[in-house]
């Protein structure tokens, strides 16, 4: 089990007992969380938080706390929230923390935290942390406090209770309400410390500023505040309940003898810390990486030289696939003299086929000449049959106009001397004389019409003989193509036994070179195979030695202290390539580890260097920014922890580390005064080294002096009265405090 117990008021103090709830183990601490932040409470609870005080304010709670709690008034507490906290409002937070109290939210989570605490039988302080600046952690930690320790002294359960409270800032927080609640609630913790009713054993200041350090963001300053706190509550942890361990050589009451305040009127404690970190492992991992890189770099050349050969005998094999073996030569000339023959063939079957052609043409032209005269011949019988029927005609009508004549000159004889002198007789003898010349006439026609019929036979007769003679010379050049024709089917199949010959040829000559070339393309593709499977295994190197390279650069970072650029941590660093790291090289190399101690490695004057340079940072924040209003506050018990883990070593330097802290403090102590208590703490890590520095004793009676410091908050301060948890109303109510 362990030694104490967290409470964590507010965000920050949430946050810092999450972290450490998250990284307890099996070491056994109880955690409690408060807060009106639902939401960081749900995240505690899922790190690991034990228990928490939600303090619920949304719809409907606003108007039932102005009805319950008396001494609050409307302006105090803003419109509710879901969720979220209570924007550095510390009267509002207060007010909300009592309606939940009278509601019985917070007194059973006290009842069963101060139940479980009552089982460790080891446990000896309850760590109280909350920030003096927020609304929620200033506004509830003095009356969380009160309620808890009234809960231990029912049970009765004997712990310290050890409050730890993160100054606001006067140069860095540009938020004035940070430094108006800071400023009330060191009046009221102040207040209450001196009265009977105090929960405390000790209360410790914390500052987020220290001057000469780097300076920077508010954020970042808060942060290594918590960091440093997480470390120093870590530390505690590990300190022996009892006085067995003959390395620790600490024991809680060490502490206690410390903090422990002298008279009421000097009740608080500062605190600072330092940590240094020798990165030893960084450094032994950076020594094994090296090597690591440096075998990969000899496995990646060796590949590659595999590579390099086997891509040389692709080229090769790929020569070898464009020459022909001596076999296929021949082949390939047997193939070339069967194509010269089957091109002489071709050649002379082309002549025989231009012939042909030739021929063609003429039968072609006869054939066209002989079907025009056929034309000609049918117009000129339809020319002839037409000119016969024409005759025909005439014929006929000279027939009929024949008859006629005979017919009217029978009829005229019937006509004696005297009737042939009367009209009808002359009119007759006129109409026959007409007859006679039209039929002179048609008989004209008719010798034309037999002379042009003549004519068209002779002509007919003609072209028939014309024809016949054409039909004669087609059948002789039909006889000269057929003879042709027939070579021709002789040069064909000369011409398609070549071919054979010649695919045959073909065939076994490429049946020969694909063989071979599958033999080479085996080959070659085996090749490419083992190329394949040497790239696999540069990749997987090249991704190593990449990883190694990036593992590297953070090691070197690490080691070149950037990663530690913290007013927190001193940023020690050692050449990579330096004597240390030589030695620790060699040693590394030679036994498989480090057996030398820190002094051994960096050397008595180095260390003695750096002891120097952690006692300067860790009593550097005491300033806690109180000169600024001309309160020079004197401390009466200086006391510091060094965490280291040679107890030897710290036989050595305890004189040094005492006497550079006085002369780093001397501005805070008694005149010729120097520290009283030099504790050393046992902690695993063999190569750092903590230091904690807490002034003790420490009066805010003259804190009213320093109103400049948080600006001009409040008109009155000197009647604060019994009820603290007021918060300065009047003040509040005049706009004093903003």
């Amino acid at each position: 089990m362990t030694n104490i117990h967290l409470v964590g008021i507010g965000g920050t103090g949430t946050q810092i007992v999450s972290e450490l709830a998250h990284e307890k183990g099996k070491r056994g601490f109880k955690t409690l969380a408060i807060d009106i932040d639902d939401e960081s409470l749900r995240t505690a609870r899922e790190i690991g938080v034990d228990k928490t005080i939600h303090l619920a304010y949304q719809s409907g709670y606003r108007d039932a706390i102005l009805e319950e709690i008396a001494w609050v008034k409307g302006n105090d507490l803003p419109s509710e929230r879901l969720d979220a906290g209570i924007g550095k409002n510390r009267r509002a937070a207060k007010a909300i923390y009592e309606y939940h109290r009278e509601r019985r939210i917070v007194k059973p989570a006290i009842e069963d935290f101060v139940f479980d605490i009552a089982h460790d039988m080891d446990s000896k302080v309850v760590f109280l942390i909350t920030s003096l600046g927020g609304g929620t952690g200033s506004g509830v930690f003095l009356d969380f406090a009160r309620d808890l320790k009234a809960e231990m002294r029912r049970k009765p359960v004997h712990r310290r209770v050890i409050g730890i409270g993160i100054m606001p800032s006067y140069y860095m927080d540009e938020d004035r309400r940070c430094a108006a609640n800071g400023y009330a609630a060191l009046k009221e913790l102040d207040y209450l410390m001196k009265s009977d009713d105090n929960p405390f054993f000790s209360f410790i200041l914390m500052s987020i500023y220290q001057p000469g350090r780097i300076k920077k963001n508010l954020k970042l300053a808060q942060d290594e505040v918590t960091s440093a706190l997480k470390i120093f509550i870590e530390d505690f942890m590990g300190i022996a309940t009892e006085k067995t361990s003959a390395e620790t050589k600490l024991d809680i009451s060490d502490v206690e003898t410390i903090m422990q305040p002298n008279d009421k009127g000097k009740q608080f404690s500062t605190l600072d810390i330092a940590y240094w970190h020798f990165p030893m492992e960084e450094v032994k991992e950076h020594i094994k990486t090296r090597k690591e890189i440096d075998v990969v770099n000899k496995e990646l050349i060796e590949i590659n030289d595999k590579i390099s050969s086997k891509n040389k005998e692709i080229e090769i094999l790929t020569s070898q696939k464009k020459e022909l073996s001596p076999t296929v030569i021949e082949e390939m000339a047997d193939i070339e003299e069967l194509k010269a023959s089957k091109e002489k063939i071709i050649k002379d079957q082309k002549n025989i086929g231009i012939k042909i052609e030739e021929t063609d043409g003429e039968i072609k032209n006869l054939r066209e000449a002989a079907d025009r005269m056929k034309k000609e011949k049918i117009e000129e019988e339809k020319v002839l049959g037409n000119k016969q029927a024409d005759i025909d005609a005439i014929e006929k009508y000279i027939s009929d106009i024949t008859t006629d004549i005979v017919e009217k000159e029978n009829e005229y004889r019937g006509f004696n001397f005297l009737t042939r002198q009367g009209s009808r007789a002359r009119n007759l003898s006129t109409e026959i004389n007409r007859l006679k010349e039209e039929l002179e006439t048609k008989r004209s026609d008719k010798n034309h019409a037999d002379i042009e019929l003549q004519r068209i036979r002779t002509g007919i007769r003609s072209l028939n003989s014309e024809i016949e003679l054409k039909q004669e010379k087609i059948g002789q050049r039909e006889e000269e193509k057929k003879e042709i024709a027939s070579s021709l089917v002789k040069y064909k199949d000369s011409i398609e036994k070549l071919d054979k010959k010649i695919g045959g040829a073909k065939e076994k000559a490429q049946r020969d070179i694909e063989s071979s070339n599958n033999k080479i393309d085996e080959q070659i593709n085996e090749l490419h195979g083992e190329i394949s499977s040497l790239n696999a295994e540069k990749g997987n190197k090249e991704s190593k030695k990449r990883r190694e390279e990036e593992n590297l650069q953070q090691l070197e970072e690490k080691i070149g202290g950037k990663a530690r650029e913290s007013q927190l941590v001193y940023p020690y660093s050692i050449e990579i390539d330096g004597d240390i790291y030589s030695k620790i090289r060699e040693e590394v190399n030679e036994m498989g580890d480090i057996t030398s101690n820190i002094e051994e490695i960096l050397g008595p004057t180095e260390l003695k260097n750096v002891i120097k340079e952690i006692v300067k940072s860790s009593c550097s924040s005491n300033y806690l920014e109180l000169e600024r209003g001309e309160l020079k506050p004197m401390f009466k018990k200086p006391g510091m922890f060094v965490g280291i883990n040679n107890n030897k070593i710290f036989e050595k330097f305890g004189k040094d580390i005492k006497d550079l802290a006085t002369v780093e403090l001397f501005t805070y102590l008694p005149k010729e005064s120097a520290f009283e208590h030099s504790y050393p703490i046992t902690i695993p890590e063999r190569f750092d080294i903590h230091i904690y520095t807490i002034l003790d004793n420490l009066s805010l009676d003259s804190i009213a002096e320093v109103k400049e410091l948080y600006g001009s908050f409040v008109s009155s301060t000197d009647s604060l009265g019994a009820d603290f948890r007021a918060n300065f109303i009047d003040a509040w109510e005049s706009g004093e405090i903003s």
